[in-house]
């Protein structure tokens, strides 16, 4: 999340999180599924509750953007979700397909080689609760955008590795690779 922002700010980052799978969709092109939130706390202390969010304006625009770039105009979107989010026991899942502009296959390259393994919210915060001695939480919130990222404000943003051989997934790669090692 951006440091300081509070409720009215233009908008708000945060909420990160991972690769869960990704698919082929109708038209023959890879769709991702992204967990884009969880209510842990993130790395600027703050929590975005899994309820309270206003998904309709993100589901007439479901732009998905290149690490929360506000500014680069249409150069700047890589994707879009191409479904509605999806409640899931951790927060909200989010289906994204690429672009198949020289930005959207260049970030889609890097999810699927394992460079690039998060996704983060872009929100409009409209009320957060503040009691002492707790993280703040954000309690509801509007959904501008979801973009693509390198480094998560949600440390739960690992990626889940698709199972194979009967290996199942993994939430943590390094324990992973210590239990092969």
């Amino acid at each position: 999340g951006l440091t300081g922002a509070t409720a009215g700010a233009t908008r708000y980052v945060g909420g990160t999180v991972s690769v869960v799978k990704s698919t082929e969709g109708a038209n023959g092109r890879k769709v991702y599924t992204f967990l884009a939130t969880t209510e842990s706390v993130d790395r600027d202390g703050e929590i975005i509750t899994a309820d309270g969010w206003d998904f309709a304006a993100f589901e007439r625009n479901p732009v998905i953007l290149d690490g929360h770039d506000y500014y680069s105009g249409c150069k700047a979107v890589v994707g879009r979700a191409v479904s509605p989010l999806r409640r899931v026991e951790s927060g909200w899942e989010v289906d994204v397909e690429f672009a198949p502009t020289e930005e959207g296959k260049r970030v889609e390259l890097l999810v699927d080689g394992g460079f690039i393994k998060a996704v983060s919210v872009g929100f409009m915060p409209k009320k957060i609760e503040r009691a002492k001695g707790e993280p703040p939480k954000h309690t509801e919130k509007e959904l501008l955008e979801i973009s693509v990222v390198p480094i998560p404000s949600n440390r739960e943003a690992l990626r889940r590795v698709a199972s194979f051989s009967g290996i199942a997934p993994v939430d943590n790669l390094g324990v992973a690779y210590l239990n092969y090692l």
